[in-house]
């Protein structure tokens, strides 16, 4: 596979995975905060992870 095909690609999953939207870097801070979770959905959510894992 050539680079430019390669970097194409690459491109192409980034996008898939992350979104395409730009964001500046002064509304970083202010997005990428960790919301966390309630306790109650966690631990809902580590239920659920269980009974598929069976």
């Amino acid at each position: 596979m050539n680079v430019a095909r390669d970097r194409a690609r690459q491109h192409a999953a980034r996008g898939r995975a992350f979104g395409t939207e730009r964001v500046d870097e002064k509304d970083w801070d202010r997005i990428l905060v960790d919301q966390g979770t309630a306790p109650d959905a966690n631990a809902t959510q580590v239920e659920e992870r269980e009974r598929i894992g069976r």
